[in-house]
């Protein structure tokens, strides 16, 4: 990659206005009269620019005529930026060189954020988003179509090179799996597609992080009910998972007064419960040991809360209320519908 100081020359200076104008001819007029393909300035080259700005017929052009696709990491940048239509370009262009084309995935963000896991967060940006005039429930749905896109052709690229394995296993230095991004996200389809790519589903949904948290665990925590609906779909042993603290995903969901994962985990659960004679019930039980909820502070407090407790403790609103109407028509039986079986 060549660095360019000072004042660019006249081609330079074409070609970095027909990458920002989307246009094909000025970007070949500039490469024709001594423009470097891949001059690094301001930080980007013409490729990485046109991954920025979502500009594929500008992207498809240099490509064509010798951009090496995995210039300046403007796979992860059209990745995370939700812009399809270059992405593709890039892994199209790469496809024939299987080191080339797996160097593509694997690029890295200076966060050490993986190309998948880019996929499988929130982004801000979206390829078209600014034009559409729709309501939040739409807009999401259709940030939500994109990124599937994108998940199946960085899948399908992956099979093509072998990398899809590793691809999946990836984390960061937070020990941060996609799947874990997904589910906090509410990302339902983007968590089925990624499970099915796994020999062991329970397995995978079963991955911890730096904190000992499960996808579930996030899931349940940021109030994201289909993605605790689609993991439970695979394990309903999730729920009794504790992470480093000792907190099962009962307890995060409590403790961040998120009802709407709750009533996620007694939707699936209560249907255990009227076809299961025997069951294990983790709603009632303590996790052993407390921390303060302060996230600047990790003293080990001594309590014996349930998740009802927890509630209380937390001072979340009228959760533990809300939990009780969850759970009164199985206290005759003194059992409890969030189960493990």
């Amino acid at each position: 990659m060549e660095g360019a100081t000072g004042e660019l020359s006249p081609a330079q200076k074409n070609l970095f206005t027909g990458v920002y104008e989307n246009n094909p001819q000025i970007i070949a007029n500039a490469l024709d009269h001594g423009a470097g393909i891949a001059v690094l300035y301001d930080g980007e080259t013409a490729l990485s620019l046109a991954a920025c700005h979502g500009h594929t017929e500008a992207a498809e052009a240099l490509l064509e005529r010798g951009a090496p696709p995995c210039d300046n990491n403007a796979f992860f940048t059209a990745v995370e930026l939700s812009h399809f239509g270059v992405a593709e370009k890039i892994l199209e262009a790469a496809k024939h060189d299987h080191t080339t084309l797996r160097k593509c995935l694997n690029e890295r963000d200076p966060g050490d954020e993986t190309v998948i896991a880019a996929v499988c967060r929130a982004s801000e940006f979206m390829e078209g988003a600014e034009e559409l005039q729709v309501s939040p429930a739409e807009g999401r749905q259709h940030v939500l179509e994109v990124k599937m896109k994108i998940l199946r052709l960085i899948l399908q690229y992956a099979d093509v090179c072998g990398e899809t394995d590793a691809l999946l296993l990836q984390k960061n230095v937070h020990g941060i799996h996609p799947l874990h991004s997904a589910a906090a996200e509410d990302y339902a389809p983007i968590v089925t597609t990624l499970l099915g790519r796994f020999p062991n589903k329970a397995e995978a949904a079963g991955m911890r992080n730096a904190e000992g948290n499960t996808p579930l665990h996030l899931a349940a925590a940021s109030g994201s009910p289909q993605a605790v609906r689609a993991l439970l779909s695979v394990s309903r042993g999730l729920l009794s998972r504790q992470n480093a603290k000792g907190m099962t995903p009962v307890h995060l969901a409590c403790l961040n007064d998120m009802e709407l994962s709750l009533a996620a985990m007694y939707k699936q659960l209560s249907e255990d419960l009227s076809s299961s004679a025997s069951s294990i019930s983790i709603a009632t039980r303590s996790y052993g040991r407390g921390y303060d909820s302060d996230e600047d502070q990790d003293e080990e407090v001594d309590d014996d809360d349930d998740f009802l407790g927890g509630a209380h403790g937390e001072g979340g609103s009228d959760m533990a209320s809300r939990i009780r109407r969850l759970l009164s028509p199985f206290d005759a039986l003194k059992r409890t519908p969030l189960l493990a079986a």
